[in-house]
């Protein structure tokens, strides 16, 4: 399978078999299995969303619907990881996935005030809420399929079927095509720069506002 070319804009979202169906996700009870992971994490952020921010603070950010439920196919597949194709991942063995932090985590994210969603400690967005739950296994210079894989590092290349490279990351000011390649996520006019005052705010979960968070959010991964 060809990698989808990767850009600098957000790319169009790859409707995930477990939430396309329609209904809600199973609620957890314990462990959760891998291939709950993006419908469950969805339905969780989404309903934070539409609980604590207000129509004015969602004025134009397209990216989280226009309500709890469209909110959940909303969400494009780079804003995250989590709804990513990590099944495939874990399966081959690039990724670790650690089901009993990810219960953790989910019932962390709803226990969070409005107020932390709203101003995290650090500028760390939800996307960067739940560090462990997924470990990266391919060191620089291994073969990877997505930026996922790559343990302190991303995946360089743009061919697929494993034919690209983990490479270490960059530091604010060295060029980049994408946020992946950055340390900060954040790749803007083909640069690497810091995070801008008032990041991690989740009602601006996937916009530009958010900080363009391209190829995905991985400042917290090992």
């Amino acid at each position: 399978m060809t990698k989808p070319m990767r850009t600098t804009v957000k790319a169009v979202f790859l409707c995930l078999a477990l939430s396309c169906g329609g209904g809600d996700p199973p609620q957890p009870q314990g462990p959760i299995p891998v291939e709950n992971v993006a419908a469950l994490w969805r339905k969780a952020v989404c309903q934070k969303i539409y609980s604590c921010c207000s129509p004015a603070d969602r004025m134009g950010n397209l990216a989280i619907g226009t309500d709890a439920q469209s909110c959940q196919p909303a969400l494009e597949r780079d804003v995250t990881y989590f709804v990513g194709d990590l099944p495939a991942s874990v399966k081959a063995g690039r990724v670790l996935y650690h089901p009993d932090r990810m219960a953790k985590c989910l019932a962390d994210l709803e226990a969070r005030s409005c107020d932390q969603m709203k101003s995290p400690p650090g500028g760390l967005d939800v996307t960067q809420s739940c560090d462990g739950v997924f470990e990266p296994t391919v060191a620089p210079g291994g073969a990877c399929q997505e930026y996922w894989d790559c343990k302190g590092g991303w995946c360089a290349g743009d061919l697929g079927d494993l034919q690209d490279s983990c490479l270490p990351r960059h530091v604010a000011g060295d060029e980049c095509d994408e946020g992946t390649e950055c340390f900060s996520s954040i790749c803007q006019a083909a640069k690497c720069v810091d995070p801008p005052p008032g990041s991690g705010n989740i009602c601006n979960l996937g916009s530009e506002a958010s900080g363009e968070h391209q190829g995905g959010s991985r400042r917290g991964w090992k």
